[in-house]
């Protein structure tokens, strides 16, 4: 799957008139499986806390109502 991205990738720097000597070694070198699962780790643990902050602030308003 990474090097058909990178494939890709390389094809539309050269149709824009980058060399490809140029592109190449940085499509691959960010493009590899530690730097998509560590991007998407890092995506989901943010909107994981975002969520809990969410609802956590959604409870205290419900319960606060609630109680009295």
């Amino acid at each position: 799957h990474f090097h058909l991205r990178v494939e890709e990738l390389v094809a539309r720097g050269t149709a824009d008139g980058q060399p490809e000597d140029v592109i190449r070694p940085r499509m691959e070198k960010f493009f590899t499986p530690f730097n998509y699962a560590s991007m998407t780790f890092f995506t989901l643990l943010i909107a994981g806390g975002f969520n809990a902050l969410a609802i956590g602030m959604l409870h205290h308003k419900v319960l606060r109502k609630l109680r009295r």
